[in-house]
This record gives structure tokens, C-alpha cells and sequence, in this order.
């Protein structure tokens, strides 16, 4: 086996070889690199040698001819000073730019041209929040949830306009506007919606609270409910609770059968 050339400060091309990088997986010699441009790099010895590599790749990059020049321009809060390149990313040209606060970023330049960077980041901070959005201008959930109540109530022309406001769900005056209605519920919290306590009452604050999907299922007005030692449940609950399938209760019921032991017995099985 011939000993290993050593390539350490030696010039290839654009590239000086900074040192030893080890080997790749066939063991061929790896050397770690510099070139002219700032940009570093792993290279194959025999591809130095051989003068198949003599740069990071800049070389094969002709200058773009059509790129503006940015300089001075102004974009929002944004002034260009001047363009910069990354070495993880050596084929695009950013630009520097100072913000008005005082703070300074990186940017490419399509997103100074099509307006998406408009700040180091302070203007998001600064933009103040609408009611129900977010300092995105997304809607917040607890917003969304309102909006729905309100196009279930008052647009015939919602899918669910039957369920609710054609069969005289109404929203109080006071929930008309969102501010009101934030202030007496709240923020909804992950994984609830709002509920109204009574089925065929309307949405107010003494008739409505923010509960869980099982909680609104069993509040549903077709639900069936039954009376038993003194407790109302409906059938679902009853038949999770003694243990045997709604299914059976719920025949049970249609079948006319009277509510009393019999009946809320969970069936022998053989």
C-alpha cells in the first residue's frame, strides 16, 4: 500500500487544503478545504490532484448579470446595505439590511421584493391584535367558535340553520359582538366547544359553558333519557354504567318495556 500523500497546505485551483478529513467508505483520502470564496469543504485527494476539483463550485456560477442591485432601496422597516452570502447556501446572494429599530437581518431578495420580510421581526411584535386573531392575522379558535354560533342562528342559508335558528335558537343581543362574548366565557380551552345547558334554549352566558364532545352527545334533544332510583340519565349513560351495551337498552325501551330492575339488568349470558 503506497503512504498516503500529504496535501495540507498545498493550493488547488481556488481551494487550499486546511487538512486531513480521514477517508470515505472505499478509504480513498479526504482533505478538508478553503476556497477563495470563503466556502469550505470535503474533497477527494485524487480529485485535487487530478485537478477534476479546483473550487467549492463557485467557479462553475457565472455572475447574474440581470440581479439588481438593492442597495439603499427600502423595503417596510428594512434598509439594504449590502449583499452577503451564506456558506450553507453559497449558490444564492442575500442582503444585509438595517431595520429602523436598530436591529439588523438577512434577507433573500425575493422575499424584500414580494413584501414577506418587511422587519427584523419588530412588526409583528408592534402589530396590534384585532379581537379573536392572532398577531398573524389568523382567526382564533374561541373566534372561529363564535362565528359558528352566529351563522348557525342567523343565516338561512347555513346547513345547520335547521337545527338552530329555524327552529328559534336565537344568540342574546349581548353575544352579537365578539367582545362580549370573550369577556363572559373566556378563551375556550383545547379540546372543549361551546354548549348550551339546556338544549332548546338559546345561546347566553346562563345557559351555556364550554364542554367536551361526550358532554355535548349526551345533551343532544334526541337523546333518550331515562328516570331511575331517582336519577336521570340518558340510555347511553345508564347502559355504560351497568355495564351492558346501549344497544340492548335502547331496544328494551322501544319495545315498551317499563323502567325497573328488569329492564336496567344487564342480559345473563350463557
Amino acid at each position: 500500500m503506497s503512504a498516503k500523500v500529504i496535501l495540507t497546505g498545498r493550493r488547488f485551483g481556488k481551494l487550499t487544503v486546511m487538512g486531513d478529513a480521514g477517508s470515505n467508505a472505499r478509504g480513498r483520502a479526504m482533505w478538508h478545504c478553503k476556497c477563495d470564496c470563503g466556502t469550505e469543504r470535503v474533497v477527494l485527494g485524487n480529485q485535487l490532484l487530478t485537478g477534476n476539483t479546483a473550487s467549492c463550485g463557485c467557479s462553475h456560477h457565472k455572475p447574474d448579470k440581470n440581479r439588481k442591485d438593492l442597495t439603499g432601496q427600502v423595503f417596510g422597516r428594512l434598509t439594504v446595505l449590502r449583499p452577503v452570502k451564506r456558506p450553507e447556501k453559497p449558490k444564492i446572494v442575500f442582503w444585509e439590511c438595517s431595520c429602523s429599530c436598530g436591529g439588523t437581518k438577512t434577507v433573500r431578495p425575493t422575499d424584500l421584493k414580494r413584501g414577506y420580510t418587511k422587519s427584523c421581526g419588530c412588526l409583528l411584535k408592534d402589530k396590534p391584535v384585532e379581537h379573536g386573531h392572532t398577531r398573524r392575522g389568523n382567526r382564533s379558535r374561541t373566534y372561529g367558535i363564535w362565528a359558528g354560533m352566529k351563522t348557525r342562528c342567523t343565516n338561512p342559508n347555513s346547513t345547520d340553520w335547521h337545527l338552530y335558528g329555524g327552529r328559534g335558537i336565537t344568540i342574546c343581543e349581548r353575544w352579537m359582538e365578539f367582545e362580549n362574548f370573550l369577556a363572559d366565557m373566556g378563551e375556550c380551552p383545547d379540546g372543549l366547544s361551546i354548549e348550551r345547558k339546556d338544549s332548546n334554549g338559546n345561546y347566553e352566558k346562563s345557559n351555556c359553558v364550554w364542554a367536551t364532545a361526550t358532554e355535548q352527545a349526551n345533551n343532544q334533544r334526541t337523546n333518550v333519557r331515562i328516570t331511575f332510583k331517582g336519577r336521570t340519565q340518558t340510555a347511553t349513560q345508564w347502559a355504560r354504567e351497568l355495564g351492558f351495551g346501549a344497544g340492548t337498552l335502547h331496544a328494551r325501551i322501544r319495545n315498551g318495556w317499563e323502567v325497573n330492575e328488569e329492564t336496567m339488568t344487564p342480559p345473563c349470558r350463557s
